[in-house]
C-alpha cells in the first residue's frame, strides 16, 4: 500500500555519473517525487522506471528539474491493470523541466504504458528540451487494453524543443478514445 520509492525533496549532482531509479508498488505510485526534485548529471544518463497496479508508474508532484547535460534521459512508467491510471504523470501545480544536450535521436525518451487511462499525462507547465545538434525527443505510449487518452497535455504551457533532431509521438495503444489530446498552450 506504499509508494515503491518516494522522495520528499531530492537533489542529485553526479558530475558525469549515471542515475538509475526503479520502484514498484501494488497500491500506490511506483516512483513519487515530491518536495522539489533536481537532478544534474553533467553528462551522465538518467534512467527511471516505475510500475504500479493502482495509480502512476512515475508521478512528479513538485517542481522538477532534470538536466543530463550530454547524457540521455529515459523515463518508463507502467500502470499494468484496469485499476491503474497513469504511466507518467506530471502534476499541474508545478513546473517540470527535462533537458539534455545529447546528440542522439533518443536524447530524451518517455515511455508510458497504460492498461487503463493515460500513458503520458503531462499536466501543468512542462518543458522538454533536446538542445544538442541532432538530439531528439520521443514520447511513446503502449498498452494492451483500451485507454482513454494515450498522450495528454493539459493545464498549463507545454514546450517541446529539439535543436535539430526529430520529435516523435509514437502511440502504440491497442485501442483508445484519443491518441493525442492537447488542452493547453
Amino acid at each position: 500500500d506504499w509508494e515503491g520509492i518516494e522522495f520528499t525533496g531530492l537533489t542529485i549532482n553526479t558530475n558525469g555519473g549515471d542515475v538509475n531509479i526503479r520502484g514498484e508498488s501494488d497500491n500506490a505510485n511506483g516512483l513519487r517525487f515530491a518536495g522539489g526534485t533536481t537532478i544534474n548529471t553533467s553528462g551522465g544518463n538518467v534512467y527511471m522506471r516505475g510500475e504500479t497496479e493502482n495509480y502512476a508508474g512515475i508521478y512528479f508532484v513538485s517542481n522538477t528539474s532534470i538536466n543530463s547535460g550530454s547524457g540521455t534521459i529515459y523515463l518508463e512508467g507502467y500502470n499494468t491493470t484496469s485499476a491503474s491510471d497513469y504511466g507518467i504523470y506530471t502534476n499541474a501545480s508545478y513546473d517540470h523541466l527535462f533537458q539534455s544536450s545529447n546528440t542522439t535521436s533518443d536524447a530524451i525518451k518517455f515511455v508510458g504504458h497504460s492498461d487503463n487511462l493515460y500513458g503520458l499525462y503531462l499536466y501543468g507547465d512542462v518543458k522538454i528540451y533536446a538542445t544538442g545538434a541532432n538530439g531528439g525527443i520521443t514520447l511513446e505510449t503502449n498498452g494492451t487494453n483500451s485507454s482513454d487518452r494515450s498522450i495528454l497535455f493539459s493545464g498549463g504551457s507545454t514546450e517541446i524543443l529539439a535543436h535539430s533532431g526529430p520529435i516523435l509521438f509514437d502511440v502504440k495503444q491497442a485501442s483508445g478514445t484519443t491518441d493525442l489530446y492537447i488542452n493547453n498552450n
